[in-house]
């Protein structure tokens, strides 16, 4: 994964790079690196954010949906 295909993706779901990061239960400087290459993309995090845009799952759904089902953590920024 590219950050230029995790950048299209994010515009794809109108999400910012934090926005992705509370959904993925990242820090929001991993979405950062990410995006600006001093950090490879995950594989598993993009391929859930592909699972929301392919099934038309909005991000505020996902997040309703995790904030029931998984537990908080805290992650450092």
């Amino acid at each position: 994964m590219t950050p230029e295909a995790y950048r299209e993706l994010l515009d794809e779901l109108h999400l910012s790079p934090g926005a992705a990061a509370r959904i993925l239960g990242i820090a929001a400087r991993t979405s950062r690196r990410w995006l600006d290459g001093t950090r490879d993309v995950s594989a598993p995090g993009f391929r859930l954010l592909v699972l929301l845009r392919d099934y038309g799952i909005s991000p505020a759904e996902a997040l309703e949906h995790f904030s029931q089902t998984i537990p908080e953590t805290s992650e450092p920024e």
